[in-house]
């Protein structure tokens, strides 16, 4: 098996350990979309009538299981990456890449759209907020009432616009409505909707920020596995690579490692050497006059461009001709392979 460069080795690393967070990211948001899911605290925030009829009627329930649904994702889209990364498989980074590809392709269609409706948004949600808040107190709901009055004093606010929505419908005004919590000081004189939706917008840049960070490591993920996708498929067909400074003696032990098969071949009994095919090859006379070898373009029979005394761009007639030459070929060493891209092999 080749061994990788210290570059390809640490893209592995940084590329596995993200997932990992990934992996993590995703058993979390499970569990917070499960919470959602069965819990009745988010019927105040996720009205049923923010902008679609969801068929169930039950906004909070959907987003649970939305949230289920992209967490079971998010899991799944992280094993691909570690096994892409942990057991150098060109088909979970694929699959990973796609995916991953695909993912950031949503989410800024989803910011956008955002965007360009969320006027439409903000007037559908204080909708959908009023209607619940008549339904609770019509129907005395007093678990959910406390939630509105949870939102009223963390937000400061009263009612849906104001505190005339207490008395239009003849409510009595929650202690949370005012100031000291204790009926005597001033009514606050914003509404929850509002109030929510500028908390909301004051935490843009934070939220930007978050997404824009998730953003950037969605598209480094994506570099990352192109780049180990094309690392694979160049080593994929090399067993052993030898690396070094200059001067360490490669040339040398290249050499002695191609005669001794020979040797190794010739001794086995009923062995002939006439069918060994084996070469032993560089990309420059001078690296294979070290070696005893032939010079790449001379063993595969490639043009040379005399003016710059450099290979020739490649067509599909010269690549058929290497692969004819390559096929059932026993053994080959390149010396100073680092010179040769490795797609060309």
């Amino acid at each position: 098996m080749a061994r990788f460069s210290c570059g390809v080795q640490c893209t592995r690393i940084i590329l596995f350990s993200l997932n990992i967070l990934f992996f993590l990211f995703g058993l979390t948001l499970l569990g917070f979309g499960i919470y959602v899911k069965v819990s009745n605290r988010f019927e105040i925030a996720l009205p049923d009538n923010i902008g679609v009829k969801i068929v169930s009627g039950d906004v909070p329930g959907a987003v649970g299981i939305l949230l289920i649904t992209v967490a079971v994702f998010t899991i799944l889209l992280s094993a691909f990456g570690c096994c892409g990364a942990l057991f150098k498989n060109r088909v979970f980074l694929y699959l990973y890449t796609i995916i991953l590809g695909l993912l950031v392709i949503v989410e800024l269609a989803a910011f956008i759209i955002t965007l360009y409706y969320r006027v439409q948004i903000r007037d559908s949600y204080k909708s959908g907020f009023r209607e619940l808040f008549i339904e609770i107190y019509s129907n005395n709901h007093t678990d959910l009432q406390h939630v509105i009055e949870d939102i009223e004093r963390n937000f400061k606010c009263c009612g849906i616009d104001n505190v005339t929505d207490y008395y239009t419908h003849n409510y009595t005004v929650p202690a949370s409505c005012y100031k000291d919590q204790d009926f005597h000081k001033p009514i606050f004189k914003e509404g929850c909707a509002n109030a929510a939706i500028t908390w909301l917008w004051n935490q843009i840049p934070i939220i930007g920020g978050v997404l824009g960070v998730i953003l950037l490591i969605e598209i480094f993920g994506i570099a990352s596995s192109i780049s180990l996708e094309a690392c694979y498929a160049a080593y994929n067909n090399i067993d052993y690579l030898l690396n070094g400074g200059a001067g360490v003696g490669k040339s040398t032990l290249i050499k002695a490692v191609y005669q001794s098969v020979l040797r190794f071949y010739n001794s086995l009994p009923g062995s002939n050497p006439e069918t060994i095919r084996t070469a032993i090859c560089a990309p420059t006379d001078k690296a294979a006059s070290l070696i005893d070898g032939m010079t790449l373009h001379s063993f595969l029979s490639l043009p040379i461009n005399q003016c710059k005394h450099k290979l020739v761009k490649l067509d599909s007639g010269i690549s058929n001709k290497i692969g004819v030459k390559l096929k059932g070929l026993q053994l080959l060493i390149i010396d100073e392979i680092s010179m040769v891209g490795f797609t060309m092999l």
